[in-house]
């Protein structure tokens, strides 16, 4: 594997950055995870919405992943195909839930913020403690379907990722939220340039539609969380309020206990050329 994935105007991804046993067939999933991760940070670079600086976190989130993924493959390898004098042999088997590489979490990120959970204790994993039964910033985003919309109620239900999409952060909003929160919200989000984000408010499952948010205009998707995967996945008790920021990567960016903390994460990725 190579120690660096950028140098000035030049990135690798894939075979060009790492090459393990074929007994591991990770390969191919690392490498198009290594141009997800890249996409969305040079569009924004490219289009002078980030600054060049952004950049230099696709190489220090995915080496740990590779890393650990070649840690991986090599120890499948020496199973299947034992040294002399050893015994072993491959067994599908042990194959195990962290091939599905569900578990990959960029915890350890500069880009990431995290006012939940301590993010800076303990050891890491990148390859497997993204699955530990948390929500923290770093990690996968969960699912979430039966999200019934209040603006649309005629209109069959969503799921979370539904909502998601591979151009802009999209800002979760849990609690119960009244006009002059979702307000707050927006003046922080419309700093930055248009599409660049959009806020997503989740409502807890007792929220009666018919008056939640009523004065809010088509600004934002507004849903209710009717089946409680949302609240349950992402740890939020009804009677408390949370932000996650999702990434376009798909990938939890920030946990937040309020809208203070909206204009640290995104000047951390959109630093002054948002603004210019």
């Amino acid at each position: 594997m190579v120690e660096t994935l950028g140098h000035g105007r030049v990135f690798i991804a894939g075979d060009a950055a790492h090459i393990h046993s074929p007994t591991g067939a990770q390969g191919l999933n690392t490498g198009i995870q290594d141009c997800f991760n890249l996409a969305w940070k040079l569009t924004l670079v490219h289009k002078y919405h980030a600054p060049q600086s952004l950049l230099d976190s696709y190489t220090s989130e995915r080496i740990p992943v590779i890393s650990a993924m070649l840690d991986y493959t090599t120890d499948l390898m020496r199973r299947a195909f034992p040294q002399q004098g050893t015994t072993g042999g491959f067994i599908s088997g042990s194959r195990t839930f962290d091939m599905r590489q569900f578990g990959i979490n960029y915890r350890t990120s500069s880009i990431v913020k995290d006012e939940r959970n301590d993010l800076g204790q303990g050891l890491v994993d990148p390859y497997r403690d993204g699955h530990d039964g948390t929500a923290q910033a770093g990690d996968r985003a969960p699912e979430a379907p039966g999200l019934s919309r209040v603006q649309h109620p005629e209109q069959p239900s969503v799921s979370l990722y539904d909502l998601l999409d591979v151009g802009s952060h999209t800002v979760l909003v849990f609690g119960e939220t009244d006009d002059g929160r979702a307000s707050a919200v927006y003046d922080i989000l419309k700093s930055y340039q248009q599409g660049l984000t959009k806020a997503v408010f989740i409502l807890p499952q007792r929220t009666e539609k018919s008056v939640a948010m009523k004065n809010m205009s088509e600004q934002a998707s507004i849903v209710v969380d009717s089946q409680e995967y949302a609240y349950k996945h992402y740890h939020v008790q009804e009677s408390k309020r949370l932000i996650v920021i999702i990434r376009p990567d798909g990938y939890i960016g920030a946990v937040l206990k309020g809208e203070a903390g909206l204009r640290g994460y995104f000047n951390g990725i959109f630093g002054v050329a948002a603004e210019a």
